[in-house]
């Protein structure tokens, strides 16, 4: 897990697993792979946009959240 998440991530992987294990208690080494590699490939450029937007003061910008992680179970909003 931890090579394959080096790769995607590089010096942040070891940070990244960390968080999630804290995140995310009890949590198989697989379960936080698949969980980090699904917010990289597919949230991570929406939450990027909606800091941006955020910090630029341009309005709301909803992401959503569960598990600290993003997910469509319970949605928060980064306001400006």
């Amino acid at each position: 897990m931890q090579a394959r998440l080096k790769e995607m991530l590089g010096d942040e992987s070891t940070g990244m697993i960390d968080l999630y294990r804290k995140l995310i208690p009890g949590s198989s080494p697989s379960d936080i792979y698949f969980l980090i590699a699904s917010d990289y490939r597919y949230c991570a450029k929406t939450m990027k946009i909606a800091e941006r937007r955020a910090a630029l003061e341009r309005g709301r910008c909803t992401c959503t959240t569960s598990h600290g992680r993003p997910s469509a179970r319970r949605p928060i909003e980064i306001a400006a």
